[in-house]
């Protein structure tokens, strides 16, 4: 770790180490390299964010731990915040999804 790190508050400390093992607990490295077998080419960007939003959303209740303001959750994920307007506006699943995959 850095320097950078020590200077966090031990919450946010904890929480960095939790996500980085509970990374470790999912096997997502053997699970993105099990993907690239299967699959081919695999989107290494795009499995890290959707492996962090897991990781921050299983995390995300704990009061004992803190995480960055920018970790991103399967919320988040599934529905930025362009489509949360439409969400409330009664808008067809459909719709949602189809403005996300586009």
């Amino acid at each position: 770790y850095t320097p950078a790190f020590e200077r966090l508050g031990l919450d946010v400390q904890t929480g960095w180490v939790a996500h980085e093992l509970l990374h470790i607990a999912l096997r997502h490295g053997p699970r993105y390299r099990a993907l690239q077998r299967r699959l081919g080419d695999v989107d290494l960007a795009l499995f890290n964010r959707c492996a962090d939003a897991v990781v921050n959303s299983a995390l995300a209740p704990a009061a004992w731990l803190a995480l960055p303001a920018q970790a991103l959750t399967l919320p988040q994920l599934v529905f930025p915040p362009q489509t949360l307007s439409a969400r409330k506006s009664n808008t067809k699943p459909s719709e949602v999804t189809g403005s996300l995959v586009r």
